[in-house]
């Protein structure tokens, strides 16, 4: 164990440099861990990468590709492609920035395709081939979601308006089995709500509270390890930091 906060203290040195004033976003990509943030100062982003010894220069994409985004990004990697997705710091527009072999100078414009907005950040996951975004209405706590090719977005949903899921700020999102699960902390309350979509159909909600007590003031995160889908989130007392899984039926 020394040896490993060794090298992470060592490797850590430009990054040190990196100021932010949200969560950054991270993902493997091309054999490297990439990082996407958005200043501490200005609605700007940065990237950078790391190799497994050391971090490269951050790239700043406002004066690369005019991103600026006006909540945390978020990160997919889809078809060969590391695709980094924010908010506009003007109107609430979605954007994406395109990584290949480098960052391209031109993002895309989401909301063009079906004039999605949002305050926040959105979540991502991929599933069956294609990204999911679901995110918060601009000024509203109703969630909706759309579908991300790399090219075009298509199939714009208020999943409210189909199982009366409503959500604090960002929900976390992952792929497990062949849908898509959402765990979102209720807009009025401290519960835990839980929910599949398939590209299609949308399940009805799960109150993970009522199951297992589960109850949080922040947005939950959630990871899909062993075969199970793990959600983390930050208790509702104090600042202890709780999990919980889910194979099927949440644990208690």
């Amino acid at each position: 164990m020394p040896n490993t906060t060794e090298v992470l203290r060592a490797s850590s040195s430009q990054v040190t440099v990196a100021e932010t004033s949200a969560g950054p976003a991270v993902a493997v990509f091309d054999n490297k861990v990439h990082l996407v943030y958005r200043d501490r100062y200005s609605s700007d982003l940065w990237a950078c990468s790391f190799d497994g010894r050391q971090w490269s220069e951050s790239i700043n994409l406002a004066e690369f590709a005019n991103a600026r985004s006006a909540a945390a990004p978020t990160l997919a990697v889809h078809r060969g492609r590391l695709y980094a997705f924010y908010v506009g710091d003007i109107l609430g527009d979605l954007w994406a920035c395109v990584y290949d072999t480098g960052w391209l100078r031109k993002p895309i414009k989401i909301t063009d395709f079906l004039s999605a907005s949002t305050a926040d950040a959105p979540a991502t996951a991929v599933s069956r081939d294609t990204i999911h975004l679901v995110y918060a209405g601009e000024s509203t706590s109703e969630l909706w979601t759309l579908s991300f090719d790399g090219v075009v977005a298509s199939r714009q949903v208020c999943l409210t308006d189909m199982n009366g899921a409503h959500s604090f700020e960002t929900p976390a999102l992952a792929p497990y089995g062949d849908r898509v699960h959402i765990v979102y902390r209720g807009a009025d309350n401290l519960d835990l709500g839980h929910f599949a979509y398939d590209g299609t159909f949308v399940s009805e909600t799960t109150n993970i509270s009522d199951v297992n007590g589960a109850r949080t003031l922040h947005p939950p995160v959630a990871a899909v390890f062993n075969e199970q889908l793990h959600i983390v989130y930050v208790g509702e007392f104090g600042a202890d930091i709780w999990g919980t899984t889910f194979n099927g039926d949440w644990s208690s």
